[in-house]
């Protein structure tokens, strides 16, 4: 899987398998781990200007947070 061992490369494998082989195994970390990256790029000028669109879903889900955590503060 890297340049030191080409044998052990499969063309079968997709990209999201490839990286967490063996690190990550549940569909349920991997979301974890994806959101986690989201939050961490949108702090990023670049990351921002070249992905609009997940920079505001990103704004959403927090905002959405918050509220949840407001809602659940007041009761």
């Amino acid at each position: 899987m890297s340049d030191s061992h080409p044998e052990t490369w499969n063309p079968l494998w997709a990209l999201e398998d490839t990286i967490t082989t063996g690190s990550i195994t549940t569909k349920k970390d991997k979301r974890a781990y994806a959101a986690a990256s989201l939050q961490s790029n949108c702090k990023d000028k670049n990351f921002c200007t070249l992905f609009t669109d997940l920079v505001e879903m990103q704004r959403l889900m927090d905002k959405e947070k918050a509220s949840e955590v407001t809602a659940e503060v007041s009761n």
